[in-house]
């Protein structure tokens, strides 16, 4: 990502992270009618999504070139990610079965949205704009310029800056700190196998694809 690119990325993480969201609950708050969870998150997204193509649509096709240089690795790539999410998040998940299921309630009631947004939206927007916008932000940004001063402080800010911004919300809505700091867990493995997917193959696609390849298996469930 070149120094205008970041610099312009730098700009909207903040706006992607805090005051997207925060306009979307002041409008609610103030029309009195509350946007329907899927309209929501698809406006939330989709002007995501038009920024990064729209600004930073020179990385995302450099990018895209890496990716087709190197498709037979990026491919084994992201099933080596894919095994290793899976693998590495047995170990948080014993960690949150052997929480009391009253704060594993809780936490879920808390979560924005969680028990409204339909499993359709769920997959449109994890096989698309979700992938392509946290990861250009968290991964090609966060990661990618860190990287440059410390592998080590890479992984560490990356990480920790996209398990905060998967949890903030639901923090500010009073979920025990203690539920969130074990829940925090199930994210790891993910962020840190996106970010390794994309040190190793120095393309931001294979995040991409591996991000929406675990939306897809993260959606069976709601074809059982």
């Amino acid at each position: 990502m070149s120094p205008h690119e970041a610099g312009i990325a730098f700009a909207y993480l903040p706006v992607h992270v805090f005051l997207l969201p925060l306009l979307l609950v002041v409008y609610t708050r103030a029309s009195g009618n509350p946007l329907p969870a899927p309209l929501s998150e698809t406006i939330y997204f989709g002007i995501g999504l038009v920024v990064i193509i729209f600004f930073l649509w020179g990385f995302l096709r450099r990018s895209f070139d890496v990716l087709l240089d190197n498709i037979t690795y990026c491919f084994m790539t992201v099933m080596m990610g894919v095994f290793g999410i899976l693998t590495l998040s047995h170990f948080s998940a014993i960690i949150i079965m052997l929480l009391d299921m009253d704060f594993l309630t809780s936490f879920q009631t808390a979560l924005p949205g969680a028990d409204t947004i339909d499993a359709g939206t769920l997959l449109v927007l994890g096989l698309g704009a979700v992938p392509v916008v946290q990861e250009t932000l968290f991964r090609g940004l966060l990661f990618g310029l860190i990287k440059k001063k410390s592998r080590i402080l890479a992984y560490l800010l990356s990480i920790s800056a996209y398990v905060f911004y998967s949890l903030w919300q639901s923090m500010v809505s009073g979920v025990d700190i203690p539920v969130l700091l074990i829940l925090a867990l199930s994210y790891i493995p993910e962020a840190f196998m996106l970010a390794w997917c994309y040190e190793r193959t120095g393309t931001i696609w294979v995040s991409v694809i591996l991000s929406a390849a675990i939306s897809a298996i993260a959606f069976i469930p709601f074809l059982m």
